[in-house]
C-alpha cells in the first residue's frame, strides 16, 4: 500500500512524520489483512512504539526474514 506523504517526509528529513504516515497506513491495513509485510527497513520505525494490543495482526519485516533465512542456511552448512 502506498503511504501518502511518507516519501516526501522522509526525503525532507522528517523521520518522525515519515513514521507517522507509515504507522497510520499500517493501522488501516490491519483492519482488513491477516498479516502485514514491511518491504523496507526504514519502515520499522513506524511499528517500534506499537503496543502488542495495537498490533492486531503480525507485522513482518523483510530484513528480519532475510536474516533468519541466512541464519538457517548457515546452520545447515555447519551441519554438513
Amino acid at each position: 500500500a502506498w503511504c501518502e506523504g511518507a516519501y516526501e517526509a522522509l526525503f525532507a528529513g522528517d523521520r518522525d512524520k515519515d513514521a507517522q504516515h507509515i504507522r497510520h497506513t499500517i493501522m488501516e491495513l490491519m483492519a482488513r489483512n491477516d498479516v502485514i509485510l514491511l518491504a523496507q527497513s526504514s519502515m520499522v520505525r513506524a511499528i517500534a512504539s506499537m503496543s502488542s494490543e495495537e498490533q492486531q495482526v503480525p507485522v513482518l519485516t523483510s530484513p528480519r526474514l532475510a536474516l533468519e533465512r541466512l541464519r538457517d542456511r548457515l546452520q545447515a552448512l555447519e551441519g554438513q
